[in-house]
């Protein structure tokens, strides 16, 4: 019997969380690495405002393993379980309510300007600073 399953479609549409992991790995490399980032992603049930009742949340956190694996929260989204659009997104440098992108452009520009604030750029700087290798030690021995 053959498969009487649809066609999937490669490519339907990019995930919003793959724009965190791109940007993620841009801050690994413009960090040399001192810097990583980490996502963790949960579903929860009964979300009253969801169409199929469910959510995806999605944490973005930037790392410093060199600075006793610390990491700091920059940001969360969250959408409906079954679609893509509209998104929130929190940031913990915001005040007013948590805004939502109807798309993927609104989506980008809004996290665009997210790592791009004064904030994110405090935040990167000190954690990469507190982060560099300490120098080591030398101890001189004298030969007599």
């Amino acid at each position: 019997m053959e498969s009487l399953w649809p066609k999937i479609e490669q490519g339907y549409s990019s995930p919003p969380i793959d724009t965190l992991k791109k940007q993620g790995e841009h801050l690994e490399t413009i960090s040399n690495k001192i810097l990583t980032y980490d996502i963790d992603t949960g579903v929860f049930e009964d979300v009253k405002w969801s169409t199929s009742g469910k959510a995806i949340k999605s944490n973005f956190y930037i790392h410093a393993p060199h600075l006793n694996n610390y990491k700091y929260l920059l940001l969360y989204i969250i959408h409906d379980f079954m679609t893509l659009y509209p998104i929130h997104i929190g940031s913990f440098d915001r005040e007013e309510v948590i805004p939502k992108a109807n798309d993927k452009q609104e989506f980008e520009e809004m996290i665009a300007e997210i790592l791009g604030s004064e904030k994110t750029k405090h935040i990167i700087n000190t954690l990469y600073t507190r982060s560099q290798p300490k120098p080591q030690a030398v101890s001189i021995v004298s030969h007599q």
